[in-house]
């Protein structure tokens, strides 16, 4: 696990779209997905559904962002699995090394897959340069 890295500025993570998205953690049994899991935003006022509860595994979805400021070099990513009875954070990870670019010049894909045996990978990939960065695997419930 990715120990908590030091908070960047909020505005970070306007990241044009990706405003966070929402995976699921899956039934063992069913191999469905059933309980919500998000990225949430460096201030915490953002969680976003990203894939709805009941799709089955592996799940791999991909979203492009923008960089929110000029020479961003990082962004920070809080995995939470969240449901009715509050909040557990799965990962707290930062993709760092981007490369300088004005602010909402620098395009970023950013992949998130779960496996069938419930493990979170994210990978963040520049498509103009030859930038990636993998991280995982992460346990979900």
């Amino acid at each position: 696990m990715i120990p908590k890295v030091r908070k960047l500025k909020s505005c970070c993570l306007a990241l044009a779209g990706l405003v966070l998205g929402l995976l699921t953690s899956c039934d063992r049994t069913s191999g469905k997905l059933t309980k919500p899991l998000g990225i949430l935003t460096t201030n915490g006022s953002g969680f976003f559904e990203f894939v709805p509860a009941g799709g089955s595994l592996p799940v791999v979805y991909s979203y492009p962002f923008v960089t929110s400021y000029d020479d961003q070099a990082a962004v920070e990513i809080s995995v939470v699995q969240r449901d009715a009875s509050g909040q557990e954070i799965i990962t707290y990870a930062q993709i760092d090394g981007l490369p300088p670019r004005p602010a909402g010049k620098l395009n970023v894909v950013l992949t998130v897959s779960i496996d069938q045996a419930k493990r979170l990978y994210l990978k963040a990939t520049v498509p103009e340069t030859a930038y990636v960065k993998e991280l995982g695997p992460f346990p979900v419930k």
